[in-house]
């Protein structure tokens, strides 16, 4: 059972997340702003046009490792 003080603690917690939440997504809205304004416009894509220029490994931000090396890692 949650207690009063806990309880106000779990929804400030939840609100704090919530406003920072909020922040990044106007940071990354601002980024985007600012980031057109240097470009300029995009232009719309064909399937005959050149492939985008590549920005970084498209993988990198979707690994997460937890735990020791896999045991295989260990031995190369």
């Amino acid at each position: 059972r949650l207690s009063a003080h806990g309880a106000q603690e779990l929804a400030a917690g939840a609100r704090l997340r919530s406003l920072r939440a909020a922040l990044a997504l106007v940071r990354a809205l601002r980024a985007g702003v600012r980031e057109q304004l240097v470009c300029g416009p995009r232009a719309l894509r064909t399937a005959d046009d050149e492939p985008a220029p590549a920005t970084g490994d498209p993988l990198q931000h979707l690994v997460v490792r937890r735990g020791p090396p896999a045991p295989y890692a260990l031995a190369a």
